[in-house]
């Protein structure tokens, strides 16, 4: 989620959320691969530590935690009962 896109930023401050996130969820797994593959690339080329973490900062606009909702089966959230058809509502995404 949120904290380990902090730890990619950490060593790709170029890096962009909306590459990590896809559907309201965060790309764990996509997340842990980019970050074995550049702590390999540093170390085989001797680069510096990187810096601390609570040095980093998430850039403006990223999600928190996108997928919050995402456990609950759909509709709940919204206080509807499971099998039960959401009423659209104008200039409001569909659930």
């Amino acid at each position: 989620g949120p904290e380990l896109f902090k730890e990619l930023l950490r060593v790709y401050p170029i890096a962009e959320y909306e590459d990590y996130t896809k559907g309201n969820m965060w790309k764990d797994d996509l997340m842990r691969m980019d970050l074995k593959l550049i702590y390999a690339h540093a170390r085989e080329a001797g680069a510096p530590y990187p810096p601390a973490l609570d040095q980093v900062k998430l850039p403006p606009g990223c999600p928190k935690a996108p997928g919050v909702s995402a456990v609950r089966p759909l509709g709940t959230a919204l206080g509807l009962r499971p099998g039960a058809t959401p009423i659209k509502v104008a200039g409001r995404p569909p659930v």
